[in-house]
């Protein structure tokens, strides 16, 4: 904390000030949102009976997690507009009427 005084015509302002260390407080821009949705994974009331299954289960909505989070990635790195301020710039050059393109899946 820092105290930051100033002059003013009745006297002296003091305020504590909290300085902003590098990586202690960094505000988080918002970036474009992911999402992709998959094959649905047929469960059934037997396959929680069976621990083999559920196992099976278990292991293949893994699997496809994992590569829908690793092609999410690798697509974010690719998008030009992943960042909001060339995200905006590009909207706003449209007037607003068409929103920054992205990824066909």
């Amino acid at each position: 904390m820092d105290l930051l005084c100033w002059r003013t015509h009745v006297g002296y302002c003091c305020v504590f000030v909290a300085v902003a260390q590098p990586g202690f407080f960094t505000p988080n821009i918002p970036q474009r949102t992911y999402f992709i949705f998959r094959q649905p994974i047929p469960t059934s009331a037997d396959t929680a009976r069976n621990r083999a299954v559920c196992k099976a289960v278990y292991n293949k909505v893994k699997a496809e997690v994992e590569d829908g989070l690793g092609y999410l990635l690798r697509m974010r790195q690719q998008d030009p507009y992943k960042d909001l301020l060339p995200r905006l710039l590009y909207e706003a050059s449209w007037g607003g009427k068409r929103q920054a393109p992205s990824f066909t899946p």
